[in-house]
């Protein structure tokens, strides 16, 4: 089971590589099976670091600090070396390098040593009754107040935000109404934003995990907002009256947004750590990744409805500061709701 992560991977780039003119079915396919090989490799790392800091809860918050630095600075590799990737071996040959991580994980399959379950516990009425077992502890676990409400925090702080980097993408490169900015340079935008992810987990490392979740989340919200002004400046060209150009705007505008990002990321991971019951630790944190995927998606779509709705286009960008403004504005939504979570530092037990 450990090689599946790897192996799903590595076949379906490598078809994407090898495959010449991929039918569009193939192509959905294709997709979903490296979507699928990520997702199995991501809650297999999250139920262990869930297990590790309901083991070690004065650990909690290193132990997800150290999670999201690693995968901030796979980030920063990764986007560093997707320019020079599309312009050396083209869009099709870019994906086979996609390749390498799977095989990685195969490879770090082979130096996880880790304990075979009993025969007996592989029979499938075994199977059956653990997962009966499982679902009922889930379920009495999450309609506790103090579980449900943090969860209808994490899941409404997303889906309440319209995400519209979508238009802004189309603002960034287009050549005739936008600011006209290469995909290569794109790369390198997003490369040194994974480096203020960086600085922003290592900020909550160091200096913000003693504050209650409830108290810092509250501020990190506001200054999302704050934050969110940056596009208003990039979208309607403030930033040339102030003498900044826009592919300087461009890449502080990026690191700021991912950095305040991460700090609002970081502290909700290790709430989430803190919910799970022992026992069902890797399930339940999954169950809580899952709700909070579902609010992005939610984001998402509210953001792409929004930028249909004001007719915000792959080259129509006269409303799109208008839509950065209503963004900017449901971004303070969150901020009422602040009450569902707990007042308790990452320190302290909830459950």
């Amino acid at each position: 089971m450990k090689y599946t992560a790897g192996g799903i991977g590595v076949m379906a780039y490598l078809t994407f590589m090898l495959g010449g003119k991929v039918p569009a079915a193939l192509v959905v396919t294709l997709l979903a099976a490296s979507a699928a090989s990520s997702a199995i490799a991501e809650v297999t790392i999250d139920a262990l670091a869930a297990k590790k800091s309901r083991d070690r809860p004065d650990l909690a918050a290193d132990i997800q600090s150290l999670c999201y630095m690693s995968f901030s600075l796979g980030r920063l590799a990764g986007y560093s070396m997707s320019g020079l990737a599309v312009s050396t071996f083209g869009a099709q040959g870019s994906l086979g390098l996609l390749a390498v991580p799977p095989m990685l994980l195969i490879a770090l399959g082979f130096l996880l040593q880790e304990e075979r379950l009993p025969k007996y516990r592989r029979q499938d009425s075994q199977v059956r009754k653990n997962i009966v077992e499982a679902s009922y502890k889930m379920w009495s676990t999450i309609k506790r107040p103090v579980i449900w409400m943090p969860v209808l925090y994490m899941f409404l702080s997303w889906a309440v935000c319209p995400d519209i980097s979508e238009g802004l993408f189309y603002f960034y490169t287009d050549a005739f109404s936008g600011l006209s900015l290469s995909v290569g340079f794109i790369g390198l935008v997003y490369a040194v934003g994974s480096l203020g992810a960086f600085v922003g987990v290592l900020t909550y490392r160091n200096f913000l995990r003693q504050i209650s979740f409830r108290w810092l989340l509250f501020w990190v919200q506001i200054i999302i907002s704050v934050f969110g002004m940056l596009d208003f400046t990039l979208v309607t060209q403030l930033n040339l009256k102030l003498g900044i150009s826009n592919s300087a705007f461009a890449v502080a505008d990026e690191t700021f947004s991912r950095a305040t990002d991460r700090l609002k990321y970081t502290p909700l991971f290790v709430l989430c750590a803190k919910l799970c019951p022992l026992g069902i630790e890797g399930t339940f944190f999954a169950l809580l990744v899952s709700i909070e995927n579902i609010g992005l998606r939610f984001s998402s779509w509210g953001g792409s409805a929004l930028l249909a709705f004001f007719n915000v286009t792959r080259d129509q960008f006269q409303h799109l500061w208008l839509v950065v403004l209503i963004r900017n504005a449901l971004r303070l939504l969150p901020v009422v709701m602040i009450f569902l979570l707990p007042r308790t530092t990452p320190e302290m037990t909830i459950v």
